[in-house]
């Protein structure tokens, strides 16, 4: 049991930093569009 309660936690940590990550990746993307929508005007 307690392996597979560390297991867990280990999936939670990698989750969480996937989140951020992820998080990290839409503002980056997000702010890229922009930039692209602002170059025309």
């Amino acid at each position: 049991m307690g392996s597979l309660k560390d297991n867990l936690q280990l999936l939670e940590n990698i989750a969480e930093h996937v989140l951020k990550e992820d998080s990290v990746f839409v503002v980056a993307s997000r702010r890229s569009t922009l930039d692209k929508c602002r170059l025309p005007l």
